[in-house]
């Protein structure tokens, strides 16, 4: 996570700035990131050795992101990485799962949908809808689910702001209500959220929990809509 995370941070440093400096390195993360993909055709925890769809989303958006800024990126990765969303797709590759031998989850659907729309469905697709009616609208982000689990909304939120429409006006409007609401307000710990009950809480930390939190609320003006109306 960790590589790929800091790799997206570097990518998008040069591709706001094309500071010079910065590209030798944005390209450097790429190729790592071209040369560590499975046989799987994914990622996970060590190069080159099993693929799980959580790490595998992180290095979708290092390449997504390379190719945004204008850095040389393999577009044959692109199909490859969708034979691997593949391979953990479930009713007409409208719901995701963490490895192929799990079922899904609301999470890896997110997580799933945003891949593919990084990866070129239309956002027509039959499945893509699907999923947005079936599972993300209808798990909207409330204070309590945000406190269970942040990385489900930090991926349904940019899901769901690429679409834009009706669907990301619902979502937005409970969004910007309740992640707001589940900011701690006073103390030494006054504008971060909690890790509470996420489900990730004790891994991450209070620092995790806030970071994906505020990407949330970046999105306004963080990611450009890939869709145009």
């Amino acid at each position: 996570y960790a590589q790929a995370i800091a790799s997206i941070a570097v990518i998008e440093a040069y591709g706001m700035t094309q500071d010079r400096s910065l590209q030798l390195p944005a390209q450097a993360a790429i190729k790592f990131a071209e040369e560590s993909q499975s046989k799987l055709r994914g990622w996970r925890y060590a190069p080159r050795e099993d693929a799980d769809l959580s790490v595998t989303g992180w290095y979708v958006m290092v390449l997504a992101t390379g190719q945004m800024a204008g850095l040389t990126v393999d577009r044959h990765l692109f199909k490859t990485v969708s034979s691997f969303l593949d391979s953990v797709s479930f009713e007409d590759y409208s719901r995701y799962s963490y490895t192929q031998q799990r079922g899904p989850s609301l999470t890896m659907t997110a997580e799933g949908m945003l891949c593919r729309i990084y990866l070129g469905w239309p956002k027509d697709h039959p499945a893509l809808q699907a999923a947005i009616r079936d599972d993300l609208l209808a798990n909207l982000p409330d204070e309590a689910a945000i406190e269970a689990s942040v990385y489900y909304t930090y991926y349904a939120t940019q899901v769901l702001h690429h679409v834009g429409g009706d669907s990301w006006n619902i979502w937005n409007a409970a969004m910007r209500t309740a992640l707001p609401n589940t900011q701690i307000k006073i103390g030494p710990d006054r504008g971060s959220w909690a890790p509470g009950s996420d489900m990730f809480g004790d891994a991450g930390g209070r620092l995790y929990v806030t970071c994906l939190n505020l990407y949330c609320l970046e999105v306004y003006y963080r990611h450009l809509a890939l869709y145009k109306p």
